[in-house]
């Protein structure tokens, strides 16, 4: 069955509410969330939140080069076919 733009966004929102809430009652596994907008536009702290979320020392500054704008693909541009 092939799903529409709306479909499959309900479905992806859906799931992912469904993950969530499955990872919130497993007390053995620690989340970290970090938003991609917010990332994009300072990843430094984000950086340094990931580094010490996972318990390790890692290079930030070489992380921080690493987020950039060309990773969002544009999705305003549809082709009609």
């Amino acid at each position: 069955t092939k799903l529409d733009d709306s479909q499959m966004e309900l479905q992806f929102r859906n799931h992912l509410a469904a993950v969530k809430a499955w990872l919130v009652r497993q007390t053995h596994i620690e989340v970290l969330y970090v938003n991609f907008n917010l990332l994009i536009a300072d990843p430094k702290p984000h950086c340094v939140n990931i580094s010490d979320f996972l318990g390790i020392p890692m290079n930030v500054d070489r992380m921080v080069a690493v987020p950039t704008e060309k990773l969002y693909r544009n999705r305003a541009v549809i082709e009609q076919k």
